[in-house]
């Protein structure tokens, strides 16, 4: 799995790179499976266990993130779903949107 890239010129301070950490956990869901456990995030995102224990957390809270039983298996969350209707809504009034 590709990890977005950052940019090595932009100094991340400490807040955006666990924004850029955050999001990047969300997208190795795209490309590494529907469910998967802290054992095998840490190393595709390589971070430690403890940071990635941390933003799990938090994305668990907010709903984006989503914990499958006992298996200790991680899924994306309700939230996302949520946000990609709002944006599918968008795109069905017409409303002009500039991708890139």
């Amino acid at each position: 799995m590709k990890v977005a890239s950052r940019s090595k010129a932009t100094r991340e301070t400490p807040a955006t790179e666990t924004v850029s950490q955050a999001l990047d956990l969300l997208e190795v869901f795209l490309s590494h499976g529907s469910a998967l456990d802290l054992a095998e995030l840490a190393p595709i995102l390589k971070v430690d266990r403890e940071t990635v224990q941390r933003l799990l957390a938090t994305l668990e809270a907010r709903a984006y993130i989503q914990r499958s039983g006992e298996a200790r298996n991680y899924s994306l969350g309700v939230r996302l779903f949520e946000l990609g209707s709002n944006f599918r809504n968008q795109l069905e009034s017409g409303e002009r949107l500039f991708l890139n």
